[in-house]
């Protein structure tokens, strides 16, 4: 008996036939599929976002969280650039310094005037502020600032003055006190006058006056009650002093 064959051209071809007739449609289908579902998602999506950008709670706090962000960057922003200029500015000023300081008059009893030089100083900086900005030494007492700061000009440079207190070169006194006798019958004041003694060129002779003390008679007196210029220059301090033998 004749064995069948397993396995003919036609029956092959039919099976070829049969595949090409179902998967070339499915293979276009499928993108088409695709692209639907994404449409359709896309568009659900885009639906849900604007229902919520749209809720003025939701708008209120996208705005709110943006303010706290731009602020935040903007101290940032403002926090480097603090730091930079600061930088920049010690660098300009580690190698200033205070010369030629000493004093210069005396502008009150123990109050003394000193003046010095800043030296190293760049044309490029502020010389004002970099003036303020050095400290200095003097009689063993640091000074953060002087007093006041002068620019006298690109050739002659900038000056800081300083007032020290307790400067023994500028404590005045009295002496060659002088009976005046009752300011008037039954005041109860006898008037006592004398020279200011140790002033020196250029002091300030009024505010040496009226700002040196004095004892007269077991009384302290914190400064005189009048200052005029005596005869030859100077100051005179004028006192009236209570006195029993007066009245």
């Amino acid at each position: 008996m004749p064995l069948l064959p397993t396995n003919t051209p036609t029956t092959t071809k039919s099976k070829r036939t049969f595949r090409a007739q179902y998967l070339v449609p499915l293979l276009f289908l499928i993108p088409i599929l695709c692209a639907v579902m994404g449409a359709f998602m896309g568009a659900f999506i885009d639906r849900a976002l604007t229902s919520d950008i749209a809720d003025p709670r939701v708008r209120d706090r996208i705005r709110r969280d943006w303010e706290i962000e731009e602020k935040q960057q903007h101290r940032q922003m403002e926090a480097a650039r603090s730091r930079e200029k600061k930088e920049r500015w010690e660098r300009q000023t580690r190698h200033l310094y205070w010369d030629n300081v000493k004093g210069f008059r005396c502008e009150g009893y123990g109050l003394r005037i000193y003046t010095g030089y800043l030296a190293n100083l760049s044309p490029s900086m502020d010389v004002i502020a970099a003036c303020k900005a050095i400290p200095v030494t003097i009689n063993g007492i640091t000074y953060d600032s002087p007093l006041y700061c002068e620019d006298r000009g690109r050739f002659r440079g900038v000056y800081g003055s300083w007032l020290i207190k307790d400067d023994v070169i500028c404590t005045t006194y009295w002496q060659s006190f002088e009976n005046m006798g009752c300011t008037a019958p039954g005041s109860g004041y006898r008037r006592i006058e004398a020279p200011l003694t140790g002033l020196r060129f250029r002091d300030d002779s009024e505010k040496m006056c009226i700002t040196t003390p004095v004892t007269i008679y077991g009384q302290h007196f914190d400064h005189p009650m009048a200052c005029p210029e005596g005869f030859f220059g100077g100051r005179r301090g004028i006192w009236d002093v209570p006195d029993d033998n007066c009245r």
